[in-house]
């Protein structure tokens, strides 16, 4: 997956997540979005949608799983993919 489509990913789940997320966390995820953290954003704003209980749309589950298939041996792959399935 390209810094590109990473990007673009981060940004989908963004405007997903955001009537779910709270305005100072959705204001972070954006700002985060803005300074090229997207891997950043994507773990926030996975916590918001697991700690509120919203189901992504299952082909946004798909995208972030195939994005995580890049992290694979990362340390933080466990917890991004744990954040993903909780959510799906």
């Amino acid at each position: 997956m390209t810094v590109f489509e990473v990007a673009e990913l981060a940004w989908q789940l963004a405007e997903f997540a955001a009537p779910f997320i709270d305005p100072d966390t959705r204001t972070t995820v954006f700002t985060q979005l803005g300074a090229g953290e997207h891997t950043a954003a994507i773990q926030l704003a996975l916590q918001w949608l697991s700690a509120v209980h919203e189901p992504l749309p299952p082909k946004l589950a798909d995208r972030l799983d195939r994005w995580l298939d890049c992290y694979t041996g990362n340390p933080d792959e466990r917890r991004l993919r744990s954040l993903v399935q909780a959510n799906s």
